[in-house]
């Protein structure tokens, strides 16, 4: 996994809870022997209780417009 970017989910975007934390990441493909075969995909990920729990989002995958962008 490598970087992303999070928000406050203030406007209730995605369906999920308002003020949830919402973070975007980038799933590392190709890139070890656990990753092998795989693509880079743009992923979402959200927390309820202040990050301390973070639970992957209903949306599996963003779409990809570039292969291997690391930051969504």
């Amino acid at each position: 996994m490598f970087s992303g970017s999070g928000i406050v989910n203030d406007h209730k975007m995605l369906g999920l809870p308002e003020d949830a934390l919402v973070f975007f990441y980038t799933t590392a493909g190709n890139n070890n022997k656990w990753s092998a075969g795989k693509q880079f995909t743009q992923r979402i990920a959200y927390s309820t209780d202040g990050g301390e729990t973070l639970h992957k989002g209903s949306i599996e995958k963003i779409q990809v417009l570039e292969e291997e962008v690391w930051q969504p």
